[in-house]
């Protein structure tokens, strides 16, 4: 067998895996509490990179973080916070480092809009 022919039955294997395993980011809303007063954080948990970003829409700031991915969680965390989504019932569970108070909501999936560009 050539080289040639051994290059492009690597390369048609690699772009199959690619196509398989590529999967659309999936949106996640889970509205937390502090002090009495909701805080809603957005996720966008990105499987294919292995990132999950968190929208904070009380100061419309937004963070990027390495996360781990299992066949049950989505498992990731901040400076100030541990955070796991549990993916097949949508429960967000958070604890804060500081005190490791844990809190665990019903959280939501979105449906993306139809986007103009």
């Amino acid at each position: 067998m050539s080289v040639r022919v051994v290059f492009q039955l690597i390369a048609s294997s690699a772009l199959l895996f690619a196509t398989l395993a590529s999967a659309a980011p999936a949106y996640v809303t889970c509205e937390f509490t502090y002090k009495g007063k909701p805080e809603v954080r957005k996720f966008t948990l990105n499987e294919d990179t292995g990132k999950v970003s968190i929208f904070y829409p009380e100061t419309a700031e937004s963070q990027t973080l390495q996360a781990a991915f299992t066949a049950e969680n989505v498992i990731f965390e901040t400076y100030s916070e541990r955070y796991a989504i549990i993916r097949t019932s949508l429960t967000g569970i958070r604890q804060a480092k500081l005190d490791g108070k844990i809190e665990q909501v019903q959280c939501r999936l979105e449906t993306p809009p139809k986007r103009a560009f």
